[in-house]
């Protein structure tokens, strides 16, 4: 099983959660847990679960993220 978690943090705390729930998929199938600017074209190839993780400012999801998606 290939999975991708997408992060976006602004005071590490989604970013240490990211990586807790990356941690998780040990021993069951591979996860890579990244930062939108780090996600390139192939990372896409064959997945099977596609996670997005981010804070709230304001009602609003952060620009980094909004431009990626």
């Amino acid at each position: 099983m290939k999975n991708l978690m997408i992060h976006d943090s602004y005071f590490v705390n989604t970013e240490q959660i990211a990586l807790t729930i990356g941690k998780g998929f040990e021993g069951v199938g591979d996860i890579q847990v990244k930062q939108p600017g780090d996600v390139v074209e192939g990372d896409f190839n064959g997945l099977d679960f596609l996670f997005v993780g981010h804070p709230f400012r304001k009602f609003m999801s952060p620009k980094t993220l909004k431009m990626f998606i």
